[in-house]
This record gives structure tokens, C-alpha cells and sequence, in this order.
């Protein structure tokens, strides 16, 4: 147990250094701007002002746009709770803290996931055996280097706050869940806090959401048969957590919005419009906006096309002619599988999470075979994070960051792989051996698609035209164009002078 925590503690403060050079080093935080880094510094302050709306210079295109010309986020809540420890100590109006916020959920969630695989690891180990360093330092280098956290702390936009938070609750989530033990009565505090995951996670990414919020009521449900009267307290209290949360976001929802069940504005005509054609920056009848208007922006037919694309889908970068061939064919294939379901927008830079993960897409397929007893538990957490899986692979855009939300399906697996055979010192060797191979080889790989893949996305999101924050003259030009806002549109809109 000793060694367990010395080994969790020296891989953590490694991976933090790594991720530190990632964050603050490589060229993004410095050196480049990127989009909206202030967007959740004047969503907060907002908040104090008891508004729900913040300033069309600073969210610009992004914002959600109201007949009045009021912008309002459509982006989840929770990463303003870093913006109110900041608060006493920086002028939150000047200094962003988009970057502290993405890299301190990347290492929580990273040290996280890391524990989560540690603990699969040492299910049929027993306490005075010593770990098997090599597995170990494999899963670590595994979690720090081949996983969605060094995706998500290279690039500080806007995008990656509410998606590195849920991210964090979605892995809190699977650790405490898998610590259950079936058969014995659970304590009141460990479920609460599993359904505070699952609740903060709607105010972070919603769809994500719905998954946790299904695989908790499946565990609440079968403790409760299991277990019966002994749990009514805690199975009531986590339910009340859940309705609490559900009906704040629908509260929100009604304020900023005007409708409880309205999540976002519309790419069409209507009382409440994305701002991209609010201003004209893109007219209404784009493919994307009437492909969104017709299928929907989850659509369950688009689920089999856009996970083919975001498992096999090669980088659109560095790559010969002859893999050249096989992304077109895939490609061609995917057109064909899409062909009655309009414009799908698959963003830059591509690549599959096969390549991109490799050592835990191989673990999990080639270890499904060393599967041999599923219980309620593991369950839970496979149906908790397929429907995460299906729920982002049914939507209508795919992105490289959207990848991050299919990884915990993955994880999953692979954590009921390790907790399924004795990787002790007196366990089976060959299982070891050919665990080591895979992990290290399929490693070596992915870290060099990594590298390229995560280098160019370090660059993405820049402000560059409207996407930046205005100026006053800027902001006058676009907002005098809109003459349905108004005569003194300008003075109301554009409220924040330059300098």
C-alpha cells in the first residue's frame, strides 16, 4: 500500500510537470491568443451583477443572441467556480485564467484516471505482493501521454474549460463507483458524492449528463433491491441531489433563454439566435445550419458513421500516399453511410482515437478475452459511459475534442480487463508479457502521432477577426448594421470602451 501511494504521488507531481510544459510552454498560452479566454471571467462577474448576459465584445459570434441584441453563453457553468477563487486576488476584466483552469482539471482528472487503473490493477493482488513496476509505469506514461488530458491542456479556448471539467466529474465518477463492493452496505457519504459528479457534470456538457445520470439511478436502483431499507436514506438523498441540479440548469435555462428545456440559440430566424448569424457573419441557409434545422443536432442515425470516423479516421496531416488512399476510401464510405443525413462538419486537425490511444484501444480489444466475470458494478460504469459515447457520436459535428468524451467507454474496459486477471508477481506470466508488449509498442506509436497531432492543435483557436474580443469601433460597425436593435443600440450593446 506504501509503495502504491509513493508511485501514485512521484507519477503525479511528473505528469504535472509534463503538462505544466504543455500548458504554460509550448506555443499557446504565451505566445498566442486563444478565443474566449475571457468569456468565463465576465460570465462570473456578470453572475454578481445578477445578470446572465456579458458584453458582445468580449463573446462576440459565440454568444446567444436575444431581440434586444443581449448575448448570453450557452457554455455549462461550472468553470466560473475557479473564477470565484480568483476573484479577491486578480482584476478578473484584464487577466484570463483559462489556462490555470484547464490544467489543474487535466491533472486532477489524469491522477484520477490513473488511480482508477491502478486500482483495476491490484483487484486480485494482495497487499504485501509488490507491484509489478513495469505495468505500472506503462499504465502512468499511458494516462499522462495517450489520453485526452494532454489533448485538452495543450489549447486554453473557451472550448476546453466546460469539457475538461466534465471530463474530471466523469472520472470522479467511475473511481468511486468502482470502489463498491456489491455485497457490502455502501457509505451514505460515497453515494452522495457520486451524485454530486453526476449533477455537476449539468452544468459542465448536459449530454454527458444524461449518461451519469442513467448510471446512477441504475446503481441507486439495484443497491436499493440489494441492500432494501438500509439504503431508502442515502438512495432518497442522492435522488434529491440529482433534481436539485436538473432543476437549476432548467431554472438557468429559463432566465438566459426564456424556456426551460432550451439548451442553445438557433442557426435559423428566431427570438434567440447563435450570434454567428445574428450579425451576419454566415447567413442562415449554410449546409451545417439546414442540416441542423433537419436532423437535429443529435441524431441517432449519425452514431455508426461518426464513431467509424472518430476510431479509424487518419490524421489529415504527415501521412503518405498510400494511407492517403485509405482515409479517402473511409471517407467515401462514411459520405455514403451520411449521404440522407446533411452536412456534417468533421474539423481539423483529424485523427482516429486508434491511433491517438492506440495502447488502450488494444488493451481493450484484445483483452476482452481475459474478461471473465461481470458483476452489477461493472455494469453501471459500461452503461454509464456507452451512452456518453453514443450521445457525442450522435451529434452533428465531430471535433478533436469531442474525442475526449469517448475515452471514459474505453477506460472502462480496460479497467474491467485489469480487474479481471491476477497481474501479481505470482500471476500469470505470459498475461504480463503480452500486456507489456502491446501497452509499450502501440505507446511508442501513439506518442509520435501525439506529438505531431497535439503540436498543431496547440496553434488552434486563435482570435483573428470577429473572433477575438472587439474594439468599441469594431463592436459600433457590426452592431449599427443590426437596425431592428434599435437608435441607441450601439451605446447599449458595445459597453466596454478600449483601454
Amino acid at each position: 500500500m506504501y509503495r502504491n501511494r509513493v508511485a501514485l504521488i512521484i507519477g503525479v507531481t511528473l505528469g504535472s510537470v509534463f503538462y505544466f510544459y504543455l500548458a504554460f510552454m509550448l506555443e499557446n498560452g504565451t505566445k498566442y491568443t486563444q478565443y474566449g479566454k475571457l468569456i468565463y471571467n465576465y460570465y462570473f462577474l456578470s453572475l454578481l451583477d445578477g445578470q446572465l448576459d456579458i458584453p458582445a465584445q468580449i463573446i462576440g459570434p459565440e454568444g446567444h443572441y436575444d431581440g434586444i441584441g443581449r448575448a448570453f453563453p450557452y457554455h455549462g457553468l461550472a468553470p466560473i467556480i475557479t473564477r470565484f477563487v480568483a476573484y479577491p486576488f486578480i482584476d478578473l476584466t484584464k487577466i484570463s485564467i483559462s489556462t490555470h483552469t484547464i490544467y489543474f482539471f487535466s491533472v486532477a482528472s489524469a491522477a484520477i484516471y490513473t488511480k482508477f487503473f491502478l486500482n483495476g490493477l491490484n483487484t486480485n493482488s494482495s497487499s504485501d505482493q509488490r507491484p509489478n513496476y513495469f505495468l505500472v509505469t506503462m499504465l502512468y506514461a499511458g494516462v499522462w501521454i495517450a489520453s485526452p488530458t494532454a489533448m485538452l491542456v495543450v489549447n486554453d479556448s473557451v472550448y476546453h474549460e466546460p469539457i475538461v471539467m466534465a471530463y474530471f466529474f466523469t472520472g470522479s465518477f467511475l473511481l468511486l463507483v468502482s470502489t463498491i463492493d456489491v455485497n457490502e452496505l455502501p457509505k451514505m457519504r460515497l453515494l452522495l458524492i457520486i451524485a454530486l459528479c453526476a449533477g455537476a457534470t449539468v452544468f459542465a456538457r448536459p449530454h454527458i449528463a444524461v449518461g451519469l445520470y442513467f448510471g446512477n439511478v441504475l446503481l441507486l436502483g439495484y443497491l436499493l433491491l440489494h441492500h432494501k431499507s438500509k439504503v431508502i436514506i442515502p438512495v432518497l438523498c442522492s435522488f434529491a441531489i440529482l433534481l436539485v441540479c436538473g432543476l437549476a440548469l432548467l431554472g438557468i435555462n429559463m432566465l438566459r433563454f426564456g424556456d426551460p428545456t432550451r439548451m442553445h440559440g438557433a442557426l435559423h430566424q428566431d427570438t434567440l439566435e447563435m450570434g454567428f448569424v445574428f450579425f451576419g457573419f454566415q447567413p442562415y441557409d449554410t449546409p451545417r445550419n439546414l442540416a441542423f434545422a433537419e436532423h437535429g443536432r443529435f441524431n441517432i442515425s449519425r452514431i455508426l458513421p461518426n464513431f467509424m470516423l472518430y476510431f479509424w479516421d487518419l490524421p489529415n496531416i504527415h501521412i503518405t500516399n498510400s494511407l492517403n488512399s485509405f482515409r479517402v476510401s473511409l471517407h467515401e464510405i462514411y459520405g455514403v453511410l451520411t449521404s440522407n443525413l446533411g452536412f456534417i462538419r468533421n474539423e481539423i486537425p483529424t485523427v482516429g482515437i486508434f491511433y491517438l490511444w492506440m495502447p488502450w484501444c488494444a488493451t481493450a480489444i484484445l483483452g476482452v478475452a481475459f474478461i471473465r466475470k461481470m458483476n452489477a458494478i461493472k455494469y453501471v460504469m459500461l452503461t454509464t459511459t456507452l451512452i456518453i459515447l453514443l450521445m457525442i457520436s450522435s451529434y452533428g459535428t465531430l471535433t478533436l475534442r469531442y474525442r475526449a468524451e469517448l475515452w471514459p467507454f474505453i477506460a472502462v474496459l480496460v479497467w474491467i480487463i485489469l480487474s479481471s486477471v491476477n497481474w501479481s508477481r505470482n500471476g500469470a506470466i505470459m498475461n504480463k508479457i503480452a500486456l507489456g508488449l502491446v501497452f509499450s509498442i502501440t505507446l511508442i506509436i501513439s506518442s509520435v502521432v501525439g506529438f505531431v497531432i497535439l503540436n498543431h492543435y496547440s496553434t488552434y483557436f486563435r482570435s483573428h477577426d470577429h473572433y477575438g474580443i472587439w474594439s468599441y469601433d469594431y463592436c459600433a460597425e457590426i452592431v449599427s448594421k443590426k437596425i431592428e436593435l434599435g437608435p441607441n443600440r450601439v451605446d447599449r450593446i458595445c459597453v466596454l470602451k478600449d483601454g
